[in-house]
């Protein structure tokens, strides 16, 4: 079942069986008589931390607004990492290069308009490949991309390229910083 009524659960895994066979997974936390879903795991493998309704193969909704990504060590130079990893392949069993142009990973900030939250409204810091991807070629470069005021759409406003020219205002630096056109050294 979705809840207890028994006064000493303080947490569960349960199963929901959907009209057709398919399997949900929950896990429930809190205090005898009123557990909350902790996390669900849809017939679709989302997984939803704080929401029932996974829209995505990891949704997590927080009134606390923080995610903590912590690592311990006393060894120098192992940080605390966010991967962002794209293959050209139809599963997760195989590998398949990334062609020139393609969008590697983003980080994208959206904010909710009333009605909800519009895909195309939003800042981003996108990493896309430089040629095709190989053994020997890992070329990228960074975009970073601002929706103005009294707009919907982002607009490209400042990028890294591969050899570490930065543009603003232009997405193809011919320098080491070159300003609207204007190119500094």
């Amino acid at each position: 079942g979705t809840t207890s009524t028994d006064e000493n659960d303080r947490a569960r895994i349960g199963v929901d069986i959907l009209p057709g066979g398919l399997g949900r997974l929950f896990f429930t936390t809190g205090a005898p008589n009123s557990q909350v879903r902790a996390m669900f795991i849809n017939e679709n493998q989302y997984i939803g931390i704080g929401t029932n309704a996974p829209a995505s193969i990891l949704d997590i909704n927080s009134t606390s607004g923080s995610i903590i990504n912590t690592r311990y060590t006393t060894t120098n130079n192992l940080s605390s990492n966010l991967v962002l990893q794209k293959s050209k392949n139809a599963t997760n069993l195989g590998n398949g290069a990334v062609t020139d142009g393609e969008v590697i990973g983003r980080l994208v900030w959206k904010s909710n308009n009333g009605s909800g939250y519009n895909l195309n409204s939003s800042s981003e810091i996108r990493a896309e490949q430089v040629g095709n991807a190989s053994a020997s070629n890992n070329g990228s470069r960074l975009v970073f991309a601002t929706t103005p005021l009294g707009n919907t759409t982002f607009q490209d406003r400042m990028t890294i390229v591969d050899n570490g020219n930065v543009g603003i205002g232009t997405t193809a630096p011919v320098s080491k910083l070159e300003v609207n056109g204007a190119s500094t050294n």
